[in-house]
């Protein structure tokens, strides 16, 4: 099974609220021939639950997924619905994820952000982001996420990190199972790969622009 296990929709704030539409990543999704994707908001689990409202016979499974804020960085939870609290502590989410039969990966932990939670995953025996089609563009996240992985015998993920549809299947985790519970638990036991390419780097700049945009703006609020 090939799925791409961080998607965002139009319910995360950086995303493009025209083109990030469960029906327009459901489409993208069917374009791009892959068999499930993992809708991975900010903090909400809106966008998967309307998304696997929405979902016909015969399009790619819609798997839960959350990208919670922790007070230590982010963590993308997989195979879980659930709603979180605000700034949760990394250890209860893992714990929580871990006894409800889910997985839990650090996204983009090598990327050039506060937000990423690097070698919290060598102390919580995370899954490691290994390919993240927006942190290719600068090469070295992903490189360095591939070498700390193997190094850690850690298990591994690969998402688009896709904020638009065009983005939708990009990156992708492959594994053998044709289950949601089934993938979810080769993944936990090490039996997944990451796979990917960049996306054009035209839209990888718009997005770079718009997300120093949204970071600056917040700044602005705190001061």
């Amino acid at each position: 099974m090939r799925v791409d296990t961080h998607v965002h929709s139009s319910y995360s704030m950086e995303s493009s609220p025209d083109r990030s539409e469960p029906s327009l990543i459901l489409k993208a999704a069917n374009k791009a021939g892959i068999d499930g994707v993992c809708i991975s908001d900010h903090d909400t689990m809106e966008g998967y639950r309307e998304t696997a409202r929405i979902r016909k016979p015969g399009d790619p499974l819609v798997i839960p997924a959350c990208e919670v804020s922790t007070t230590r960085g982010h963590l993308l939870v997989l195979g879980v619905d659930r709603d979180w609290p605000e700034r949760p502590e990394p250890e209860e989410v893992v714990d929580q994820v871990r006894s409800e039969g889910g997985v839990v990966s650090a996204p983009h932990p090598f990327y050039i952000s506060t937000i990423s939670v690097s070698w919290l995953a060598r102390e919580l025996r995370l899954a490691v982001e290994t390919f993240n089609a927006m942190a290719s563009v600068l090469i070295y996240p992903n490189l360095v996420a591939r070498k700390f992985a193997v190094k850690y015998g850690l298990p591994t993920t690969g998402g688009s990190d896709a904020h638009s549809y065009e983005m939708v299947g990009l990156g992708l985790t492959v594994a053998e199972s044709g289950t949601i519970d089934g993938f979810i638990s080769e993944i936990a036991n090490g039996r997944s790969r990451a796979q990917g390419r960049p996306p054009p780097i035209g839209f990888s700049v718009r997005f770079a622009s718009r997300s120093a945009g949204t970071a600056l703006l917040r700044l602005g609020k705190r001061a």
